[in-house]
């Protein structure tokens, strides 16, 4: 008899990560009852946020502890890690951090952290299979709403600057699913693209849940945030550097409500058209290599 698969939904950030996480939260008990089991994100981020920065210290210290021949022993976040999936069922986590966060990108990366931090929660997985979900979005919306959220908790440089480093994106998709598929050589990895994901959404939810999905009942107000405005994400990054988490969140809340985005004309588009079509260009040309390859499943 086959074990009960596990089933990683990657995000990436700003591709309606949270409206699923929404959609199978709401419908957690319903999935229990056919015998599914989710584990909120709210629940999973910050455990895996505490196991992955004590594998940065880990690492840090690894060589001294190789000349004192010290054991790492079992911390209390792998331990929780590990207690996801301590039952006999299809396991479903959804978590986009799980490949990095946002500020990952401030120096140009394109997730760069995604096999390290993918390392930590490997290594925490029972011998089951395992299934992978990632969503793709086109370059130049991507990384303007990428910069827009890392604007909300970290110090940014300006728009003109953030973007100038990603006119060559390193690793773009390719790079990241190479990274996942180095972690997780044996699963199921199934990709599809933010822009499809309207007609997409059934075959997405079906392979997270199987008959389940079938079932599922829609979000009565799906709770997710909208993109700030140009106007409001351009000044706050000219807001000092200095400032607390809390000062920036709160400061970011205020601009939004001083400054709403009322329609296309308002969204934050940093990008030149023609650098915007150049990098558009480099996405489909991406898709289409990914929807070529043999080891992932491509939806749309």
């Amino acid at each position: 008899m086959t074990d009960p698969v596990i089933r990683l939904h990657l995000g990436a950030h700003k591709t309606a990560t949270t409206y699923l996480q929404h959609r199978l939260n709401s419908n957690r008990k319903h999935l229990a009852d056919a015998g599914i089991a989710y584990w909120p994100t709210e629940d999973v981020r910050p455990v895996f946020k505490g196991a992955f920065e004590r594998h940065k210290t880990q690492q840090s210290r690894s060589a001294l502890r190789r000349l004192l021949r010290q054991r790492e022993g079992r911390d209390t976040f792998t331990a929780q890690m590990e207690e996801w999936f301590e039952i006999d069922a299809p396991v479903i986590l959804s978590e986009e951090n799980f490949i990095g966060e946002c500020n990952a990108f401030i120096e140009g990366g394109f997730y760069p952290e995604a096999r390290d931090r993918l390392s930590v929660l490997a290594a925490t997985l029972p011998d089951r299979p395992v299934e992978i979900f990632l969503c793709l979005r086109a370059y130049p919306e991507f990384l303007a709403s990428m910069y827009g959220e890392a604007l909300r908790f970290w110090p940014m440089p300006s728009p003109e600057v953030f973007m100038a480093w990603h006119s060559d994106p390193a690793g773009k998709w390719p790079g990241v699913i190479d990274a996942i598929r180095a972690v997780f050589p044996d699963a199921r990895i199934t990709v599809w693209s933010y822009e499809s994901f309207r007609t997409t959404e059934p075959q997405i939810l079906a392979a997270l849940c199987g008959n389940a999905a079938e079932t599922l009942a829609p979000l009565d107000a799906p709770e997710v945030r909208a993109s700030a405005s140009d106007t409001a994400i351009r000044k706050m990054a000219s807001s000092p550097v200095n400032l607390s988490i809390a000062e920036r969140v709160f400061r970011m809340q205020a601009l939004e409500h001083a400054h709403p985005m009322r329609d296309r004309a308002d969204r934050f588009a940093p990008w030149p058209e023609d650098e915007r079509a150049r990098l558009a260009a480099i996405y489909r040309d991406d898709l289409a290599q990914i929807a070529a390859r043999e080891d992932i499943i491509f939806l749309g």
